[in-house]
């Protein structure tokens, strides 16, 4: 025999088919019923000879019913949105016959990672979107002409008039994305009831702020909106960063007379909570404060905080589906719901 026998070599040797030889060495005995007996027959041979798999020929010449190709653009903060980026990981890599290329890159490289993508040879696409607002890509349209050049989907795109017009425009895309805009109007009206007048939205990103103003007309139902944007401060994760946000919000609880604090981001709501009840600010006896997407960290924080809840598993569901089948092509929304906590107090006991 040669320093590296061939398959049909080792069958001979051992009295077996070519075939029953192949499944164990590609480990596929229990998807091809080969009898445990015989697989370590297989496997014992082949230590004694020494045989090394070339995994590199294996690559090239195994063929794989799919390459799916995931582009996230996030930072990995706890969220809904790393959950499904690493669900859809696992699956991709429990299917057999599917092999995983991944790109991991801020959103304004989003043409150049999902054109590193197509270059690998992917067959379908998937862009987990951390941040799902139009700046992302507002001057990189020509993502969309690549994406539709394979097998795409967008994951957790925002429901702006703009954004959902875009998506329109590229029919072959599919888009799921969450119903913010009557996510907002639901927890407007909550505030209403709760005898809400003024409150305030803490946010860094101005284009961010105007997105806000979108969903709802807080005005017409007699909320005022104070955005709070303090100059020279730089987003960050320190606690220096929430606790000038936090005497942000103080200052506009005393000049303002604000009664709420309401966050975009649960994690950026439990920072800031804990630099208000530093300074004695009693939630939500002093102020009331409601957050977004139903972290999970918040079942770790002292006091559950109010929050617009993300149904994670349905769109997983959705999204995993459509990778995996042969479904149409659309723009979907999910309806997210209040869930509530212990932040959010009325108004006119504060």
């Amino acid at each position: 025999m040669s320093n590296k026998p061939t398959m049909d070599q080792i069958a001979k040797v051992l009295g077996l088919s070519r075939m029953t030889v192949s499944t164990v060495i590609n480990h596929r005995s229990q998807k091809r019923y080969v009898a445990t007996k015989t697989e370590k027959i297989v496997l014992s041979y082949l230590d004694q000879i020494g045989y090394v798999r070339n995994y590199h020929a294996m690559r090239l010449k195994i063929p794989t019913k799919e390459i799916v190709g995931i582009f996230y653009d996030g930072s990995f903060i706890v969220s809904h949105v790393t959950q499904v980026f690493s669900q859809l990981i696992n699956e991709t890599l429990s299917h057999s016959d599917s092999r995983l290329e991944l790109k991991i890159a801020p959103p304004t490289e989003a043409a150049s990672a999902i054109e590193e993508l197509i270059g690998r040879g992917v067959t379908h696409l998937a862009w987990i979107m951390e941040q799902s607002s139009l700046y992302s890509f507002e001057t990189i349209p020509r993502v969309f002409s690549l994406l539709e050049k394979k097998r795409s989907a967008i994951y957790n795109f925002s429901d702006y008039n703009s954004d959902f017009n875009l998506h329109k425009r590229f029919p072959k895309i599919y888009a799921l994305g969450y119903d913010r805009t009557a996510a907002f109007q639901s927890l407007a009206q909550k505030l209403k009831k709760f005898k809400h007048k003024r409150i305030c939205i803490p946010q860094i990103r101005y284009s961010s702020q105007k997105r806000i103003l979108q969903y709802f007309d807080w005005k017409s139902i007699g909320i005022e909106v104070f955005f709070i944007h303090p100059e020279n401060l730089q987003e960050s994760s320190s606690s220096t960063y929430f606790e000038k946000i936090a005497n942000e919000i103080i200052y506009y609880k005393k000049e303002h007379l604000i009664t709420a604090a309401i966050f975009l981001d649960d994690e950026y709501a439990a920072r800031v909570l804990s630099q208000l009840t530093r300074k004695k600010i009693m939630v939500p006896q002093d102020l009331s404060i409601t957050g977004m997407d139903n972290s999970p960290i918040l079942e770790f924080l002292p006091q559950r905080i109010d929050t617009i809840g993300v149904p994670v598993e349905k769109g997983y569901t959705y999204l995993k589906n459509w990778i995996f089948s042969r479904q149409t092509a659309r723009v979907q929304l999910l309806e997210m719901k209040i869930i509530s906590g212990e932040t959010l107090g009325v108004a006119s006991s504060l």
